[in-house]
């Protein structure tokens, strides 16, 4: 599979002032989960997250 045109996406989190930028996603080998990096104003440091695709749950 060949992804192309990905582009990072900012969105705000439970509070106004929470803002994210989401970026560079990939797919795990199983095609279950996705991978990605997320930054923003109350994250000190880029972060890795993860979201199953069955149960859409981001998890750290």
């Amino acid at each position: 599979m060949k992804v192309t045109n990905i582009h990072p996406i900012t969105q705000t989190g439970v509070t106004a002032s929470e803002h994210y930028i989401d970026g560079r996603p990939c797919f795990s080998p199983d095609g279950n989960t996705v991978l990605f990096e997320r930054a923003g104003k109350e994250i000190p440091r880029q972060e890795f997250w993860t979201v199953d695709i069955n149960t859409k749950t981001e998890n750290i």
